[in-house]
């Protein structure tokens, strides 16, 4: 949409939310559920995980197929992860880690894991890291490059029932930090780099944090009682970092974070801002996540959660209140959300939502068009009318004004300095970027799976050149005589 045609409309798009159905399209086959759905940086490629184990890449402005990969295994894919050049993207099916190339549409790397996994994350400031988080076993930081595995050491409470806790992880914006949290609803902070537990502000320096301030311990076996409000499942961090949501299925948590450094070390200021009860349904929440804000410098006071087939839209900085309620029109439960990551200003919010029946919707704002923003002296009608002329209106005889004009010596020297490599201001882009990924053409369906190969190679191994071919035998064929008349007499 042209931003001069919107007009007084753009403060509209400040801090906006969707509200209506805007488009959307469905999956070749029911069993082709969509089950992880994620934006590129840039936002224009989005990445659909299916329960059978293929990653389907779309174009998000014409959602045309670039590439469609099959996995060897056919496993839900529980993440997807892009890579800043936009070529590879990183790929958890059941228990095991792919890096494929999207055009190719090939495997470069495997990486495997003693447990199914929950969820898999990318390191923002660099690539070669991989939180890998498994079922009963702490989060391992793998280098997918060196093949090197880190367990994170964290010290969690242990359960009154003796049985292992199933953790999961997070990396902050920045990359700089890693937040894990548990099933009895703490929360651990762990440095990237030193793989230190960083110590919150108001606890001693061997506790975890708690979500409710206050840890229900048995005194006996000085264990913690576990506890379902308090069962976290999915931690998310807004765009710049400021704030984290915590959800624990039965409520949904919203800190503000804050790092200090001080002469003793750096610590962690956990505020509590809101929490959100489904009190109207008193159903659980299944996933949530921050809506993208229009501006790169400022975080949205929108959160999204999934309730079944809704989503629920919440404001969380000022009034904490529910302001909107997106309803499936199929009623079908929603298995994966994602946003748009909105780089640029003046975007419309897109909210992209994978249901159960194979259906991908895609969730926006519509914004009325002003076309007096051309002209203050344009005037908008609302139906067509009969244009009288008036006189002399057009008799004015301007060809020699025109022609006058034409001339070098009438022409003001406009000459003006326009950088057309600087990237924008608004822009939040990388060096790696590619901007450029050809369209897949559509191939028969037994042309269109593909499997990996079994030798792996990494982006950065050059490829050997082929070496001289075989020379080729010359063909020779007999020539028969089918003319009788030249026989010997």
């Amino acid at each position: 949409m042209n931003i001069l045609m919107m007009g007084s409309s753009l403060d509209k798009l400040i801090d906006a939310y969707p509200e209506d159905l805007g488009e959307g399209f469905s999956l070749s086959e029911a069993e082709k559920m969509g089950t992880a759905v994620k934006f590129n940086h840039r936002g224009n490629l989005i990445a659909i995980g299916c329960v059978d184990g293929a990653l389907r890449v779309y174009d998000y402005d014409t959602l045309s197929l670039i590439s469609h990969i099959t996995m060897i295994e056919s496993y839900p894919i529980s993440a997807i992860e892009w890579f800043k050049d936009y070529r590879y993207i990183l790929v958890a099916c059941s228990t095991k880690v792919f890096i494929c190339d999207i055009i190719e549409r090939r495997c470069i790397k495997k990486i495997e894991m003693p447990t199914p996994l929950i969820r898999t994350y990318l390191c923002p400031s660099n690539e070669s890291l991989v939180l890998c988080c498994t079922v009963d076993n702490p989060p391992f930081l793998v280098n997918w490059q060196t093949d090197e595995r880190r367990q994170l050491p964290i010290k969690l409470h242990e359960y009154k029932v003796k049985r292992k806790d199933c953790v999961g992880g997070l990396f902050t914006p920045c990359g700089k930090y890693i937040f894990i949290g548990n099933t009895v609803g703490q929360i651990v902070v762990v440095n990237t780099e030193t793989l230190r537990v960083v110590p919150f502000q108001s606890h001693p320096v061997d506790t975890p944090f708690h979500i409710s301030e206050d840890v229900n311990i048995d005194l006996k076996s000085k264990q913690v009682v576990t506890n379902k409000f308090y069962f976290i499942v999915q931690l998310e961090f807004s765009k710049n970092g400021g704030y984290i949501a915590v959800n624990t299925r039965m409520a949904i948590h919203v800190f503000k974070v804050e790092f200090e450094k001080t002469r003793n070390g750096e610590f962690v200021n956990f505020t509590k801002i809101k929490e959100f009860k489904n009190a109207i349904m008193h159903e659980n929440y299944t996933l949530c996540s921050f809506l993208n804000s229009t501006t790169v410098h400022n975080d949205s006071s929108y959160l999204l959660a999934t309730n079944g087939s809704k989503v629920l839209i919440y404001e969380y900085i000022i009034y904490g209140e529910l302001v909107k309620i997106l309803e499936c029109p199929y009623n079908e439960n929603i298995t994966a959300l994602t946003c748009h990551p909105q780089n640029f200003k003046y975007i419309r919010p897109v909210v992209v939502t994978a249901t159960i029946g194979a259906n991908i919707l895609f969730w926006t704002k519509h914004v009325v068009e002003n076309w007096s923003a051309f002209s203050p002296d344009f005037d908008e009608i609302d139906c067509n009318e009969m244009y009288i002329e008036r006189e002399n209106e057009y008799d004015n005889d301007c060809e020699n004004e025109f022609k006058t004009a034409l001339y070098p010596s009438n022409l003001e020297d406009e000459s003006q300095i326009i950088d057309i490599f600087a990237k924008p201001s608004d822009m939040n882009t990388f060096q790696d970027e590619n901007f450029y990924i050809p369209t897949v053409p559509s191939l028969p369906e037994d042309d269109e799976k593909v499997v990996f190969e079994k030798k792996q190679v990494t982006p950065n191994q050059k490829k050997k050149r082929p070496t001289k071919p075989p020379t080729k035998k010359k063909k020779t064929s007999a020539i028969e005589d089918s003319d009788s008349d030249y026989e010997d007499d």
